[in-house]
């Protein structure tokens, strides 16, 4: 978890991200002499839309669900969990299953084309300029 000053604990990337932005981005730093951190929402409606949208696309297909019920996982644990517990790894946290691991794995190509479809680089993944979108994916 991320703790503000206030003492505020704040989780979720996204939500810390915005958090930074609001308290740090450009005019916001504690001493405006220093350089302040550049924006990472783009200015339009249209591209702050589109930067959402790549981080939702993670959020919800790729790293989630959240859930802590025995063996199962975001779509992502496909490439790590192991199959089988072992001196660090609970039975819980485990992915036994093969066909559940392959079915997650075509899942997570899927998603990740979906991305290769739509973002639209130069250099960063909405463009132009770094955003709450790289940082999540990357």
């Amino acid at each position: 978890a991320f703790v503000t000053d206030s003492g505020l604990k704040l989780f979720e990337s996204f939500v810390i991200l915005g958090y930074l932005e609001d308290r740090f981005g450009e005019g916001r730093g504690r001493d405006s002499s220093k350089e302040n951190i550049p924006r990472l929402v783009p200015g339009t409606p249209d591209d702050r839309a589109f930067v959402q949208l790549l981080v939702r696309q993670h959020d919800i297909y790729i790293s989630s669900p959240n859930c802590t019920q025995p063996h199962f996982s975001h779509t992502q644990g496909c490439m790590y969990l192991e199959a089988k517990p072992s001196k660090f790894t609970p039975a819980r946290r485990t992915m036994p299953d093969a066909t559940v691991r392959a079915l997650k794995l075509k899942e997570l190509y899927e998603r990740l084309q979906w991305y290769e479809g739509n973002i639209r680089g130069n250099p960063y993944m909405a463009g132009g300029s770094i955003s709450h979108a790289d940082i999540t994916i990357f």
